[in-house]
């Protein structure tokens, strides 16, 4: 509350001043100049990966050098070509020799963890859980978690069959009623403590993944030349139902238009951002942060300022993509923002008396992308409007609004998608970009809102599941699971083609899915209470 009557007091006082134009154009200028930093980062990286590629596909580099970190301050190291091209190679097996770097494996990978928290997922926990248990082809050893966070429809049922089917690949974790506490952050607390891996990999329970994927993503996090201060990776996400209406083909370009930017800021040594399924977590840094906030509306949010706090890195694997399913109502889309634009929030109020452990590249981050468009822009736009007709002043968000972030928005999902889908006509990458844009503009209606409930009202914690679409007869169940890139679609019917499948155009897998929590409510008390 004290937050918004000080920005409030200010936009009165800005158009009072008749200075709203300078200072919107202020706004502007300090936000094209980041964005603008950004840019110059994308064109060299970008020049970097279309020379620097070895023959696995692989991002690879000039002979003597091999990164460590992800930040464009990281030093380098040098080292031999034997040296570079075996970093790039394919792990070897745990049991096998391998040398060493800052104290992480070079060509050994490491135990792995899948964890799955599920809570009402009997249409699609099984696919994941079989693909992960018969599919998955890592070179060490590798275990699967799932957790029944007290489901009343059969997904505990269908776990416990499973678990009759791989005993010793699987282990199952009922919650009760009394356990349930914390939402997904309290689900996963019960779980990744007792796990084997060094590396832990958190998925929703309508997860679509490749062996590919999860192979880079440990390769990342754990290889040789990578920063010991990396502590987590976030593979890209799609939506593979993307094609179903406005809303959904409006997630997949939001999401593509976050990679993009998302790649260029980690490349600034700004804050790289988990974004809660396809989440990659070394076990060390989890137990120093005291595991996931039970107390947040955002696990994956909440988790990124805290490991950044204590010094850990976020990288994020644009290469390869973790599939999940895109709500395909409004009311289910308005919900889902509302929750995750109060997650946004909350992370600010909770630690920003922390953000001085933060470097000057991830508080400059921190502010100008994160603060400006996402705090300061929603909770001023409707005092601006409000003082625009009072005043007769043009609003301070005519070029920052109307004109500038339109203008990034647009740039950030057509070039997302030419990354993506470098195949894709040129007019379709337009016409995406141009629905994406208007798809996007749905914050400016949120935030106000959500500011409005934060001010007046108090902390309630209180997780809605995003609903599913039906996954269709116990047969569809069944099918093959489909890895993520150019993989089949089917919305959220049936298909009675020979393949019992179709490719959409963006060429993501289109299927069954879903959020991860049905009517999470607070327990009386947490398992787990997180401190800085």
């Amino acid at each position: 509350l004290a937050v918004y009557i000080s920005i409030v007091s200010l936009v009165v006082l800005v158009h009072a001043t008749r200075t709203t134009l300078w200072f919107g154009l202020a706004l502007t200028l300090v936000h094209g100049l980041y964005l603008g930093y950004l840019l110059t980062a994308s064109l060299s990286s970008e020049k970097k990966r279309s020379l620097l590629k070895n023959r696995r596909g692989h991002a690879s580099l000039p002979l003597g050098k091999c990164v460590v970190g992800g930040g464009e301050d990281d030093e380098e190291e040098e080292t031999s070509e034997e040296e570079c091209t075996s970093s790039n190679d394919e792990y070897t097996s745990s049991e096998e020799e391998g040398c060493s770097h800052n104290g992480r494996p070079a060509s050994t990978a490491p135990p792995l963890s899948f964890i799955v928290a599920a809570k009402n997922e009997e249409d699609v926990i099984e696919k994941l859980v079989k693909f992960l248990c018969e599919e998955i082809d890592y070179p060490s050893f590798y275990d699967v978690w799932a957790v029944d966070d007290n489901s009343n429809d059969s997904t505990g049922e269908i776990l416990d069959k499973l678990k009759k089917d791989y005993p010793e690949k699987l282990t199952i974790v009922h919650r009760g009623p009394k356990e349930t506490g914390g939402g997904k952050s309290g689900a996963l607390n019960a779980v990744w403590p007792q796990t084997s891996g060094s590396v832990i990999c958190i998925l929703d329970a309508d997860a679509q993944v490749s062996s590919k994927m999860v192979r880079n993503a440990v390769r990342l996090l754990t290889g040789r030349g990578i920063e010991s201060t990396v502590g987590a990776v976030q593979v890209r996400k799609s939506v593979y139902n993307s094609q179903t209406n406005f809303w959904t083909q409006g997630q997949a370009s939001e999401m593509v238009f976050d990679a993009y930017y998302q790649s260029q800021r980690i490349a600034r040594g700004g804050l790289g951002e988990l974004r809660g399924n396809g989440m990659f977590f070394l076990k060390s840094p989890l137990q120093e942060v005291g595991g996931f906030n039970e107390e947040t509306l955002t696990d994956d949010l909440d988790m990124s300022i805290r490991l950044h706090i204590h010094g850990w890195k976020v990288l994020f694997l644009a290469d390869e993509a973790v599939g999940e399913e895109g709500v395909t109502t409004l009311k289910a889309l308005w919900n889902q923002r509302c929750r995750w634009f109060e997650g946004t929030w909350q992370r600010f109020l909770d630690y920003a008396p922390h953000f001085n452990k933060l470097s000057v590249s991830q508080l400059l981050d921190l502010f100008v992308y994160c603060w400006l468009p996402q705090i300061f822009a929603a909770m001023a736009v409707v005092p601006d409007f409000v003082c625009s007709l009072v005043f007769r002043q043009p609003t301070i968000f005519l070029f920052l609004g109307m004109i500038y972030f339109p203008l990034m928005s647009f740039w950030g999902i057509y070039n997302g998608w030419s990354r993506t889908n470098p195949d894709t006509p040129i007019l379709q990458r337009i016409w995406w970009a141009c629905t994406g844009v208007l798809f996007i503009s749905h914050w400016f209606f949120i935030g106000p809102v959500i500011t409005t409930k934060m001010s007046l009202f108090p902390k309630r914690m209180h997780w809605i599941k995003t609903p599913r679409c039906e996954s269709g007869s116990s047969d569809n169940k069944k099918e093959q699971y489909n890895t993520v890139e150019m993989g089949s679609a089917s919305d959220c019917e049936t298909d009675d083609s020979e393949d019992g499948k179709k490719k959409n155009d963006i060429g993501f897998v289109d299927d069954v899915g879903g959020d991860h929590s049905e009517s999470y409510s607070k327990g009386e008390s947490l398992s787990t209470r997180v401190e800085i």
